[in-house]
């Protein structure tokens, strides 16, 4: 079944993934018996489980993968800049059967390092199953990233063991997170990498490696951009030379450019 008639579907999809997010949270409150050990398997286990469902389900309720795949495919197969053309000027490329008819007239919206990554992605194959594999096996990469990151940024803010081991366990099976990331392919798992080892390197204090992580992350899609500001501010006041510190931001801010 084609995606534009799955979306009748989204809203028994979100029916759904309620049900079983208020599930996982209640089970998880009764794990408090748990050994670490059989708590870490168990929630490794259910995450695999979930995570191949979703790596081999096509999108159900968003275009953006065949969208961005077409642009991508307008970039490295038609030589087309995805900036000023439109999929309007390729109308027999196949993945537009899953765009909406009002799409195909908007130029790339993101970033160019995302237009040059998903141009790289096409680049390999015109073949869409080759590139969906690749594509989520990517995102499924990144997620993990997220998710150690996020393991040892808890460790600054939670005392409690378990109350850490919850978190992490409701963050990997969120249904929502795999049903954005890993089902329907978005690109704002490139935001939330930029953000988490943003505030990770903020965290140990090293503002420079911050500003450069969510500068770089802008280039994927623009949010991390108005997080900056924080880094740039810690660094300078925490300086004992501002004038250097300024010289230090000026190049970062020159490095980006």
């Amino acid at each position: 079944t084609e995606f534009k008639e799955n979306i009748k579907m989204l809203h028994w999809v979100i029916y759904g993934a309620t049900g079983y997010f208020a599930y996982l949270w209640l089970s998880l409150k009764s794990c408090k018996s748990l050994s670490d050990n059989s708590f870490y398997k168990l929630v490794l286990l259910f995450f695999l489980f979930t995570a191949l469902i979703a790596l081999t389900t096509p999108p159900t309720r968003s275009q953006d993968m065949y969208w961005n795949l077409s642009y991508g495919k307008l970039y490295s197969h038609y030589g087309l800049n995805p900036y000023v053309a439109t999929l309007e000027q390729i109308p027999d490329e196949p993945l537009l059967i899953n765009v909406f008819d009002r799409w195909e007239s908007v130029p790339m919206i993101y970033g160019p390092l995302f237009a040059i990554f998903i141009g790289m992605i096409t680049f390999v194959s015109s073949s869409l199953i080759v590139t969906f594999i690749l594509l989520k096996f990517f995102y499924a990469a990144l997620l993990a990233i997220i998710l150690l990151l996020v393991w040892d940024i808890l460790g600054y803010h939670v005392k409690s063991l378990i109350q850490k081991r919850n978190i992490i366990a409701v963050l990997t099976l969120n249904p929502v997170v795999l049903q954005h990331l890993l089902i329907d392919v978005h690109n704002d798992i490139f935001v939330a990498l930029s953000i988490v080892a943003g505030y990770w390197f903020f965290l140990k204090k090293k503002y420079i490696h911050s500003m450069l992580v969510l500068g770089i992350g802008g280039f994927f899609k623009y949010i991390p951009w108005m997080l900056v500001v924080i880094p740039l501010w810690y660094y300078v006041m925490e300086s004992t030379n501002k004038k250097r510190s300024l010289r230090n931001v000026f190049g970062i801010f020159l490095l980006l450019v």
